[in-house]
């Protein structure tokens, strides 16, 4: 082959390559919601830096992530006259970002193409997601399922949920199955929470509500991702969906384009990709919280706004939890509180690592310095918990206590039988 050949050849094969991937990144027949959207959905306080951190998305009306050189953000007390300081307020891109914890509720009634729904999934979305990213997966036709467990290995979800779906003739439920993802998700939950629907269905009997769906998606923060499949046997309201993405701070994709199978799975598959995109385009807004005091609710409520360079203004509402407590080593005014863990723990203790007169009495998992871990940060919950301030306690004290706390734990390991009653725990010891 000639140079000469070999260069037209080249330019050939690269112009092919090109119109493939202009193609595959327009995909006739992709509508959006088209509004622009700024969600604030968590609030941590980071104890390396002592400030609250606040995640947040902002993206244009395109669906494309704003990166936050190109806005300008400020954060506000709720009530306050004026926003904090900029030095108070410090916005960066997140890297990486937050896990994700997304429900899945999916459509599968006979009209829904379930092969290229599952293939694009897989490849435009789950395959690349983040291991720490969680998934679970509700499917709905006449009525929801139960949902499943969260996944970390999509691989898994793939083969144990999607690779044996199946359809069913029937009516759907599509709202009655948004609302059993949203029942799902907690308000002021640390993890960003998004329910992400697939579907080709307009709403059928009696059901759940818009207004439903709504209230209770802005009541846990979460964002609804909704996107609507037009084949040639069904056709989803757009309007409907495209509404609920708007009110809760998500975005809302539709397909109605070519009808062949590989069409449809192509454009799915770029949907889910920029599904993803949006996911990863975070920012962490780091805020200092001296001087600021908790409400009622024991959080501390701010405004957050975004001003696009592009024009407009965007504004939500997170709460942040308090900074903890700070342990005074000069002053034993108060005992640590009682608590409760939540449901009975098992724990098991390596019985070289703790005294000779518990050996008999312990089987071999978790070390004893583990074991001290996990009651001292119980403790500190408590604190961070309290609707009020306690008086400082001694370090002497509290060392003590967890001290106390960790070796009841290990005679819990007796005979090899687990505790049959939550554990409650006060500075002195934990007890059945």
């Amino acid at each position: 082959m000639t140079k000469k050949l070999l260069l037209v050849t080249t330019c050939l094969i690269f112009s092919l390559l090109t119109g493939v991937l202009a193609l595959y990144a327009q995909q006739p027949g992709i509508t959006t919601s088209a509004e622009p959207q700024f969600s604030a959905y968590t609030c941590t306080f980071n104890t390396a830096t002592s400030r609250a951190e606040i995640r947040a998305t902002l993206i244009d009306g395109t669906g494309s992530a704003i990166p936050p050189e190109s806005a300008t953000f400020s954060v506000s007390r709720v009530g306050a006259s004026a926003p904090l300081p900029p030095d108070a307020a410090v916005v960066t891109a997140a890297n990486p970002r937050a896990p994700v914890q997304m429900i899945i509720v999916m459509d599968v009634t006979s009209t829904m193409p379930l092969e290229q729904v599952r293939n694009a999934l897989l490849n435009g979305l789950l395959a690349p997601m983040p291991f720490e990213d969680s998934v679970a997966l509700i499917t709905f036709a006449e009525t929801p399922s139960a949902i499943s467990q969260f996944y970390n290995d999509k691989n898994a979800l793939y083969n144990d949920l999607l690779f044996t779906l199946s359809f069913q003739d029937s009516p759907n439920h599509l709202n009655d199955a948004i609302l059993a993802g949203l029942e799902a998700t907690q308000p002021n939950s640390p993890t960003r929470q998004v329910v992400l629907v697939i579907t080709d269905s307009t709403p059928q009997a009696e059901q759940a509500t818009q207004e439903e769906l709504i209230t209770r998606a802005q009541a846990s923060h979460t964002q609804i991702i909704p996107i609507a499949l037009h084949n040639l046997s069904d056709t989803p309201d757009d309007e409907a969906l495209f509404a609920l993405a708007n009110a809760t701070r998500g975005y809302g994709y539709a397909y109605d384009g070519d009808k062949r199978s590989e069409a449809i799975e192509a454009g799915l598959t770029n949907i889910f990709g920029r599904v993803l995109n949006t996911l990863n385009s975070e920012v962490v807004i780091s805020v200092d919280l001296t001087g600021q005091t908790p409400d009622e609710t024991g959080f501390i409520p701010f405004d957050v706004t975004a001003e696009p360079n592009s024009g407009g203004t965007l504004t939500d509402r997170v709460s942040c939890p308090q900074p903890p407590a700070v342990v005074d080593p000069n002053s034993s005014e108060n005992p640590l509180p009682q608590f409760a863990v939540a449901s009975p723990m098992w724990l098991k203790v390596r019985a070289s690592t703790i005294p000779a007169r518990w050996k008999s009495r312990c089987s071999h998992s978790i070390s004893f310095r583990q074991m001290l871990n996990l009651c001292s940060g119980w403790m500190m919950k408590s604190l961070q918990k309290a609707r009020k301030p306690f008086s400082p306690l001694t370090r002497r004290h509290l060392i003590r206590g967890v001290t106390r706390c960790a070796l009841n734990f290990a005679t819990a390991a007796v005979n090899g039988s687990p505790p049959r009653q939550p554990l409650t725990c006060s500075l002195g010891a934990c007890s059945t």
